[in-house]
């Protein structure tokens, strides 16, 4: 096949960065050795504009959501599939007995924040009530964080590869041809390519050297009675609880940052089973045990550009944790460097690391 480009990696990144560039009106061919489950398959596509601790707004938030929800309503139009859904988070608060008063510093933290302009139309009042009482262990007090999203990944993934040209292989870096006109791979040719791999970037001869630092995450996939746990909001406890439809609900995630493979790992799995339990209060079946690895980057942003001295070869990585509001606003990024030259955003461009 002849294409204008090729992409190599069909997760989240990639298949985002394809629709994007087959609505600009060109030829694109994915490479992608669909594993089972991926991490963009395994992630629960979490959109959240308040983290950590301190409450802090998510890196560069209301532009990238804005952005994001307009890319995912245009793609369910095109695509004719539901994906983006607007979501509440509920935040149980630490017990009293929790480290270094824990649970007072985010009662002071969440005040002080509703107090904040920036902050106030994201945080609902502290409650002392749950959202469903019975169904998770009892708290302190909550916090309802507004303006939250999820984003249904693997429903974007099968829509995208239907209507995309998609060769299902591992990418061989060895069969790469390149030359000043353009690329080639086996039989097929591209003005270009860009590598989309996630973790599998450091296996890349050309990128592999960037600092990527991944991790990590096992999940559970739970499954209860049909409509126990309503579908409108999202459950942070330690643990996410996040409902994929009426039966099943994701938990989890932990970080691992030394690890052999993308294997479950017994004794991370039986501390997430112990922490799962702990918090969930309703008869339940364990419906998956699953695990992959988070392509993030050591200072949390994402990783865009051109390679210096190969001009075909270009990158689209590192998205995280945040893919889900990362992912549209990257792959425009992208697609403006591709087809009319226009630099990226410093701070996610690859010459922040010298390169």
């Amino acid at each position: 096949m002849k294409a204008d480009f090729f992409i190599v990696g069909g997760g989240l990144a990639g298949s985002v960065l394809a629709w994007v560039l087959q609505q600009r009106g060109s030829r694109v061919l994915v490479f992608d050795a669909e594993p089972p489950m991926s991490c963009s398959r395994l992630a629960a596509g979490i959109i959240n504009p308040v983290t950590g601790k301190r409450l802090v707004k998510s890196w560069r938030f209301e532009e990238f959501l804005a952005f994001a929800k307009n890319t995912y309503r245009q793609m369910e139009r095109d695509l004719q599939v539901d994906l983006f859904q607007p979501h509440r988070i509920f935040r149980a608060f630490p017990p009293a007995s929790s480290a270094e008063g824990e649970s007072m510093n985010l009662r002071n933290q969440w005040s002080m924040r509703l107090g904040d302009e920036a902050y106030a139309h994201l945080l609902a009042p502290i409650q002392s009530e749950p959202p469903e009482p019975g169904l998770f262990r009892a708290a302190p007090a909550y916090g309802c964080i507004r303006g939250a999203a999820r984003l249904d990944i693997p429903r974007l993934l099968d829509a995208v590869r239907k209507c995309t040209p998609f060769v299902r292989e591992n990418f061989d870096y060895g069969a790469l041809q390149i030359r000043a006109e353009g690329v080639s791979y086996k039989e097929h040719s591209a003005s270009a390519v860009v590598f989309c791999e996630g973790y599998a970037m450091r296996e890349n001869p050309w990128f592999g050297h960037l600092p990527l630092n991944p991790a990590k995450g096992h999940v559970l996939h739970l499954q209860m009675e049909s409509g126990m746990y309503e579908q409108r909001y999202m459950y942070k406890d330690e643990l996410y609880f996040v409902p994929l439809d009426t039966e099943t609900v994701w938990c989890g995630s932990d970080y691992v940052w030394d690890f052999v493979d993308e294997q479950p790992q017994p004794e991370r799995v039986k501390a997430l089973r112990t922490r799962a339990e702990s918090i969930w209060r309703k008869p339940y079946k364990t419906k998956g045990v699953f695990a992959a690895v988070r392509p993030t980057v050591k200072d949390r942003r994402p990783l865009l550009g051109r390679h210096p001295e190969q001009e075909r070869l270009y990158i689209l990585n590192g998205l995280g944790t945040k893919g889900s509001s990362l992912a549209p606003w990257c792959a425009t990024q992208m697609a403006d460097l591709l087809l009319s030259g226009k630099a990226v955003d410093r701070e996610v461009d690859i010459r922040r690391f010298g390169y």
